[in-house]
């Protein structure tokens, strides 16, 4: 994360419109995928522009062995929430589930169609910095390996189609709930082949 911080302050490279001199204190004023793919382009990744279900737009970040799906929320017309999901292949028991969630609040874990999904959720009502957006992407990425490392610490792992439905599974809205079936539809964007480093 250090080397993504220092490259985007030493970076002063030049970049359409607002974003010609990007540091980690600059504001992105929303989640707009405007504002955040410059950011993270600066920054030295390559998120991809992608489409989920028929017109959903969404950056497409491949990481050394993850692939997360970052999508704008709360938007009218400017969004100031950004949801990341990331999908791996497989259950657990839920006990491994509900103790993980305990003790990673900010990311949410639940299985959806027998495989996991996490869920990170940021909140930018008055924008946020560069660092900080590029922090959360760094920590969602290493929540997902923090994830695996569990998985392979516990004994038995259940990898059944279905299981029971966790609360926070229950509570998701309708529409996330569509989103994330054409996610899931899409095993190109499952976490699961190593890629190059981060």
């Amino acid at each position: 994360m250090r080397k993504l911080l220092a490259s985007l302050a030493l970076s002063a490279v030049a970049y359409s419109g607002a974003h010609a001199q990007m540091g980690p204190q600059q504001i992105i004023p929303n989640t707009n995928m405007d504002s955040i793919m410059p950011v993270m382009r600066l920054a030295g990744l390559e998120p991809e522009n992608g489409t989920i279900g028929e017109d959903t737009r969404v950056a497409i970040l491949r990481t050394a062995t993850n692939v997360i799906v970052m999508r704008p929320a709360v938007c009218n017309p400017n969004c100031v929430g950004l949801e990341m999901y990331a999908v791996v292949q497989g259950t657990a028991p839920v006990s491994t589930i509900n103790d993980f969630n305990m003790k990673t609040p900010p990311t949410m874990v639940f299985t959806a169609a027998g495989n996991t999904v996490l869920r990170r959720y940021l909140i930018a009502d008055h924008g946020m910095t560069a660092g900080s957006f590029l922090v959360n992407v760094n920590v969602f990425d290493n929540t997902l390996n923090k994830w695996r490392q569990t998985l392979n610490s516990t004994a038995s792992m259940s990898v059944s189609v279905e299981g029971p439905k966790l609360g926070s599974e229950a509570a998701f809205e309708a529409q996330n709930i569509e989103f994330l079936d054409a996610i899931l539809s899409r095993p190109d964007l499952y976490s699961t082949a190593p890629r190059e480093s981060f």
